[in-house]
């Protein structure tokens, strides 16, 4: 008795080469969702999943698994066949798939780009660093803008994803601008990390770590070098057999996408990126902690040592409540659950009683993560009474 099978998933045959374009279609979104779950997985302890950077690489995962499902239906439609062998109908749902697909492809080059930049202001939120990235965000979002416009209203309405040069711009120099931008964008990401994790007080072996993990997008630049390659030779046959083409072009840019997407992840990936975490402006104290530093109406002076060079705090009770807003509302990295700024805490609770007890925070440290001295004292106009923790680097 035969056992039913069911049908192949992709036939090849002489008249169609789009086989290939399915099966690494599926590989390649398979595994980003592997490396990005993963990285969801070793983020979850640091937090919760709630900072920008996380929800820009989830919202970048679903733009890539969206572009990747409207290749696969272009790719039943035509892709890897003769343009003379498609009906008309066909030949339309085709070119509106691969156009909506360019369009989704935009949108998540633009959200991993963000995610890399929204995980170095985490790492070294110094207002030089957070200015240099703030604009480079603000080119990248312009660069979304116009290249969404511009690719949208590439050719005639009301049908712009019909390609054919008697009816469309300059696809060559439209093209060329997205990717070049695409490219310089990226390039910056792969430079900037090594002025800021350079002065990091680390082992000359773990700088040259996170230097090396955000260099892991250099290849997603190479790939995109080696697309505006295969993207231009496939422009130049647009109105001949256009599908036929489109294979190779097609699987440089699904290698591209997904690289993108990858390398955005694998810094957060390695756990010595998250350790950098706990070395920004937090200080981790329990209810109990807070409780008993929260019910004094005290000046307070904090100092805390981070790992990027040192900082240092200051709130009365008696300043304007501009300047209390101002500590209230200072840089803080991500917001990492039971994780306060002291400052703030002092700031914020500080009420009604006079005394305070020496607490260790030693035992409330986290599992994980470069922990450095933190200094704290609070006093009043009658006594001097302090509160110290020690925040060490786990051996």
């Amino acid at each position: 008795m035969s056992i039913p099978t069911s049908p192949a998933f992709e036939t090849v045959r002489a008249d169609d080469r789009g086989a290939p374009l399915a099966v690494i279609n599926c590989i390649l979104i398979v595994f980003s969702g592997i490396v990005v779950l993963s990285r969801a997985i070793v983020r979850w302890n640091i937090t919760k999943l709630n900072a920008t950077d996380d929800f820009a690489i989830h919202l970048a995962l679903a733009f890539v698994v969206a572009q990747t499902v409207l290749v696969q239906l272009a790719r039943n439609r035509g892709i890897g066949r003769h343009r003379l062998s498609l009906s008309e109908d066909d030949f339309r749902q085709y070119s509106l798939f691969a156009y909506l697909s360019q369009l989704l492809t935009l949108c998540g080059l633009f959200c991993a780009k963000l995610a890399v930049s929204r995980l170095i202001v985490a790492i070294r939120p110094q207002r030089t660093y957070r200015r240099i990235c703030f604009v480079l965000e603000i080119v990248m979002l312009m660069w979304l803008i116009s290249s969404i416009f511009t690719v949208g209203f590439q050719c005639q309405l009301p049908q712009p994803w019909l390609l054919s040069n008697d009816r469309c711009i300059d696809l060559v120099v439209l093209h060329r601008y997205v990717g070049a931008m695409n490219i310089l964008t990226d390039v910056v990401l792969v430079v900037l990390p090594a002025p800021i994790v350079y002065p990091l007080q680390l082992e000359r072996d773990k700088k040259s770590l996170v230097i090396a993990l955000f260099a892991t997008r250099i290849f997603s630049v190479a790939a995109e070098a080696a697309y505006l390659v295969y993207f231009n030779h496939w422009l130049e046959v647009i109105d001949e057999d256009q599908t036929w083409e489109a294979v190779d072009a097609t699987i440089v840019h699904q290698v591209m996408l997904n690289l993108s997407l990858m390398t955005a992840c694998v810094p957060s990936i390695r756990r010595v990126i998250s350790e950098l975490y706990t070395g920004q402006m937090g200080v981790k104290v329990s209810e109990q902690l807070e409780l008993t530093l929260g019910g004094t109406t005290v000046s307070t002076t904090t100092k805390v040592a981070s790992l990027s060079g040192h900082k240092s705090m200051s709130s009365r009770s008696e300043q304007r409540p501009k300047d209390n807003a101002a500590v209230a509302h200072m840089p803080y990295g991500h917001n990492v659950p039971r994780i306060g700024n002291i400052a703030r805490i002092y700031s914020e609770r500080s009420r009604s009683r006079p005394g305070l007890t020496k607490t260790s925070s030693e035992e409330h440290l986290r599992a994980e993560g470069i922990m450095r001295t933190i200094e704290v004292s609070v006093e009043d106009g009658r006594s001097t009474p302090s509160v110290s923790g020690d925040m060490r680097r786990r051996p």
